[in-house]
């Protein structure tokens, strides 16, 4: 699988993807349906930490994002709360402990993760 050179569009990536309406009525969808209200959860393929920062920030979600894309982590470390922990990681190779998390979520990211290895 082919995917797109995130590297080099980490510095304009929020910029064809605005948050709008409808980008907060699925959050909030998420977050409710979810559970992830308060828990400790993963944004594995954060990018430029939009959903981690939002769960931090609004759903008071202890957040760790994780993305293989050096460039996008030095964006996200820009938006994101200080409370929020980022690391160089794929879904599919994760950097921590089995069972830390109790939730986790994969925004805008399932088409471009081998599905049954990382989940």
């Amino acid at each position: 699988m082919t995917t797109p050179d995130f590297g080099r569009l980490a510095a304009e990536y929020d910029r064809v993807r605005p948050v709008d309406d409808n980008w907060r009525e699925v959050f909030e969808f998420v977050v409710r349906e979810g559970d992830l209200r308060g828990r400790r959860v993963l944004d594995c393929g954060c990018g430029t930490g939009r959903l981690s920062q939002a769960l931090a920030e609004t759903a008071a979600s202890k957040v760790w994002g994780v993305d293989p894309e050096p460039e996008m982590l030095r964006v996200a470390a820009d938006n994101v709360p200080a409370s929020v922990g980022l690391k160089p990681g794929r879904a599919e190779d994760l950097p921590f402990r089995d069972g830390w998390f109790e939730r986790a979520g994969l925004w805008l990211v399932c088409h471009l993760v081998d599905r049954p290895v990382a989940f």
